[in-house]
């Protein structure tokens, strides 16, 4: 008898082969149906089956599994073979077809199982080295500034930054004014935040495997945001709070996207809501005096929205002179030091016309100088 876990899914092929299983199967047992990767260990079994679409599925999770002397099937769409080849890149042991029969998983499950020897295990060898598994219930950054600084650009260009290709990262547009994740990354309207708030308590952790579409070209997860900002009444803050919560607790990092207001109004509460949340406040702004100025009163909003939470301006720069740079220079450094936090300044280019023309056409423009600023602020906020 080969114990086996399922990852929770609302998919209908978990449905049809757990039955299936339950009812005829004498050598293949599921012994969980696990909701959150920290209770995966909870059970005693030997192979996990999982959604190749999961969050979870990341190089660090399959490793940490394979370390403990256990398999994984990754369950796939067969007319996504990207999705394939994400999975088993991350290290799935097997992918397999979520049409399949179940006669076929039950033979998966058995050839993965005897890759893995429970006599490896039981001698006691499937214990990890020092190195744990990946730590969720990660803290929430949220981005934003200013309207017309195009904080969406630099929050998924943050994300990815993040993530690094290694971890599990989600980027949440929380926009209620003018949500813009969705054109920017070529994301379907439905599911988003609002279909993901409006889940009753009970359905959170579905959350996370049904609400999220992958963005490859970033290498994070995206929460799209509102389709009509019309909509904004039917997220509240407790619901969007929770929402945040759930992510966070299958995340390493919650990137939330805010609006260009942040005052407290009922008509702002999403925005001030995740900003009140963070443990970290990317302020983007324009290099110019007009976008300085704005820039200080969207600070000066969000930090009243919060308990000292340190705020880590940046600025995007246009074509300037090079006494225009020094002025904005000096002027930014004074908003750094009246902000809490470290006191400095990120400086980002100004988008490219590839940029532009790419955001309107679905995709991640690779933006090497952008990526660079990007990982600069990532080491900043992991601090």
């Amino acid at each position: 008898m080969v114990p086996v876990a399922f990852a929770a899914s609302s998919h209908p092929w978990q449905q049809r082969l757990n039955r299936h299983l339950h009812a005829y199967s004498t050598d293949v047992q599921v012994v969980a149906i696990v909701a959150d990767p920290g209770d995966l260990w909870e059970s005693e079994w030997r192979v996990l089956v999982i959604d190749a679409a999961s969050p979870w599925l990341t190089t660090e999770f399959c490793e940490d599994i394979h370390l403990r002397f256990r398999g994984i099937v990754a369950v796939y769409d067969p007319g996504d073979a990207r999705r394939k080849q994400r999975a088993l890149d991350a290290g799935a042991d097997v992918p397999l077809e979520w049409d399949a029969e179940p006669a076929e998983l039950v033979a998966t499950v058995h050839a993965v199982a005897a890759r893995w020897p429970a006599r490896a295990r039981a001698a006691g060898r499937h214990r990890p080295p020092a190195r744990a598994a990946i730590p969720r219930g990660g803290p929430v950054i949220a981005v934003g500034g200013p309207s017309g600084t195009r904080p969406d650009r630099v929050a998924v260009a943050l994300a990815s930054a993040l993530a690094g290709g290694k971890v599990p990262v989600c980027v949440v547009d929380a926009n209620e004014v003018d949500p813009s994740l969705a054109v920017r990354l070529g994301l379907r309207p439905q599911p988003n935040i609002a279909t993901a708030a409006a889940r009753p308590t009970t359905m959170l952790p579905e959350l996370v495997a049904e609400d999220l579409q992958e963005v490859p070209d970033a290498g994070v997860w995206a929460l799209a945001g509102l389709a009509d900002p019309a909509q904004w009444t039917t997220v509240t803050g407790q619901a969007l709070r929770r929402t945040l919560e759930t992510l966070a607790e299958a995340h390493v990092y919650v990137v939330a996207l805010l609006g260009p207001i942040v005052e407290d109004q009922p008509r702002f509460t999403m925005s001030r809501t995740a900003v009140s949340m963070a443990r970290a406040i990317v302020a983007v702004g324009e290099a110019t005096p007009p976008g300085i100025a704005a820039l200080t009163g969207w600070i000066a909003d969000a930090v009243r929205a919060t308990d000292g939470t340190p705020v880590y301006p940046a600025a995007v720069q246009w074509d300037l002179s090079r006494s225009q740079r020094a002025d904005a220079a000096e002027a930014l450094a004074k908003v750094a030091r009246l902000a809490p936090g470290p006191g400095t300044v990120t400086l980002l280019p100004a988008p490219s016309r590839r940029d532009r023309a790419r955001s309107w056409d679905g995709r991640v423009a690779p933006e090497r100088k952008l990526t660079a600023a990007a990982r600069e602020l990532a080491a900043q906020v992991r601090t």
